[in-house]
């Protein structure tokens, strides 16, 4: 046990060290990171803590449930509003992920297992990557409670702690919160595995199974009691859906699914059969191919005893329940309609069980590659955290011309995500206009940023502004003092 918790907590204070070092240096992600950010600022600003808002107006493209965002509201208003505040939410979810895929792995085998399988989700950008570990968005902390309620799932299903149905409900539960219908993704590997062990009439039977699923379904009634008395009705005919609750739904579950149009980036890759080894390729590095090799290993071992699997899926529980998950995951996005890869990130830690699981088999043979690859990873995935992109001319601008100026107005057509975001950084405050008229009995207004096809009219009817700089297809203006 002593040996056991000397492992875990090496693997933890490696798991904080690649979460947390240079988190913030990196520039904003246009999208989901920066939207997630400007949400939790403008729900600072206004109050609302049911409603995510953007640009001033109920967000009508963002209607997730708002647990991750209040988490990044916390971190704002301790630590400020910066990247590393933004980030730091789903960096700590990872850390704890960490600790969920240890805990789960060590019901089965050896703790020397669980810690290999850690290190190689560190060094995956699948885990620490684009969107997940070290991102201001949702999925780190989806991952985080889908772990945690797996792990109790398991512990109440193969070892008869009775409460774990309870728990694994609650954490589901959280896990709608964050990024709702999403939770969803893993019951299909679960109801695979539930029937492979042949647990599936027993556990019909089994009271506890009720009372759990009850609180679960209680616990998410409680996002939709709210939105239908405090939430936002949506005008915008873009999306189906007048309210948060219909459009997570039909827009966000049924049209993203079904409709090949839904999302006008990724539309000519609707059809990709290949989604998993392009996902594999681009996010478990050079792990995938170990992946594979692993796989055949296993193959032939499956193959070798074809007379006895059934006896072979009780032996290796774990192996069993991996391929669950992550073959049925795998299966959905290909031929889903959008498909991104981080929608596979709450099955890549039982990728790497099962990348783990075949090299064991072989291990005498299999680790003198194993190691080398793991240090240059784990290296490589350091190097690129220590040495983040540059910060784009768009933030380095933002911090020249807007700190310590006041607050700054924008009017219509907003700017792209993270250039929003930036600006809600650095100005002292934002405040969003309808029209240009807004201006004219407001003193604070010292700053004015708008779209460049504004700047004939701001030149004809406000000869007291003068512009300050240009960011793509929008103007900075300051408004000079009388005499100037």
């Amino acid at each position: 046990m002593a040996t056991e918790k000397k492992y875990l907590l090496c693997l933890l204070l490696f798991a904080l060290l690649f979460s947390l070092w240079n988190l913030g240096a990196a520039p904003l992600m246009e999208w989901d990171e920066s939207r997630n950010g400007v949400n939790a600022i403008e729900m600072l600003e206004n109050g609302d803590y049911f409603n995510l808002y953007y640009g001033g107006m109920p967000d009508d493209w963002n209607v997730k449930p708002p647990l991750f965002i209040w988490m990044v509201l916390v971190s704002f208003e301790f630590l400020g509003q910066n990247a590393f505040a933004l980030r730091l939410p789903s960096a700590i979810a990872s850390v704890f992920s960490i600790f969920w895929i240890f805990q789960l792995i060590r019901l089965y085998r050896s703790t020397h297992f669980a810690f290999l399988v850690g290190l190689v989700l560190l060094s995956a950008r699948g885990f620490l990557g684009p969107h997940v570990g070290r991102n201001g968005d949702y999925d780190a902390l989806l991952v985080c409670f889908l772990l945690g309620g797996i792990y109790y799932f398991l512990r109440y299903l193969d070892f008869k702690f009775s409460k774990g149905i309870y728990w694994a409900a609650l954490f589901w539960a959280l896990a709608f919160w964050v990024k709702g219908p999403a939770v969803f993704i893993i019951f299909p590997g679960l109801v695979l595995y539930v029937l492979g062990r042949g647990y599936f009439f027993s556990l019909l039977k089994d009271l506890r199974l009720w009372l759990s699923i009850s609180l679960f379904l209680s616990i998410i009634g409680s996002w939709v009691v709210a939105i239908h008395f405090y939430g936002a009705t949506f005008t915008s005919e873009t999306y189906e859906g007048s309210n948060a609750i219909q459009r997570i739904f039909l827009n966000d579950v049924v049209a993203r699914f079904t409709d090949p149009n839904f999302d006008q980036s990724i539309a000519p890759h609707s059809k990709d059969y290949g989604f998993f080894f392009t996902y594999l390729d681009a996010r478990f590095n050079l792990w995938a191919y170990l992946f594979y090799a692993a796989l055949l290993l296993l193959l032939i071992t499956v193959i070798k005893s074809a007379s006895n699997f059934s006896s072979q899926i009780q032996k290796h529980p774990l192996l069993f329940f991996s391929c669950c998950l992550w073959i049925s995951t795998a299966l959905f996005l290909t031929f889903a309609s959008t498909k991104h890869h981080w929608y596979m990130a709450p099955v890549l830690p039982f990728i790497c069980i099962t990348m783990i699981y075949g090299f064991r088999v072989y291990w005498k043979q299999t680790r003198y590659l194993f190691y080398p690859l793991l240090l240059l990873t784990l290296s490589w995935q350091f190097y690129q955290f220590s040495n983040p992109a540059s910060p784009t001319n768009t933030s380095q601008f933002f911090q020249k011309t807007l700190s310590h100026q006041g607050p700054i107005y924008i009017s219509p057509p907003l700017p792209k995500q993270d250039e929003l975001l930036y600006l809600h950084f650095y100005a002292t405050n934002v405040y969003y206009i309808n029209s240009l008229s807004e201006l004219e009995n407001d003193n604070r207004a010292k700053l004015l940023f708008t779209s460049k096809n504004q700047e004939g009219e701001i030149k004809d009817k406000k000869k007291n502004w003068k512009k300050n700089g240009q960011i793509e297809n929008h103007l900075f203006w300051k408004k000079q003092k009388e005499g100037e």
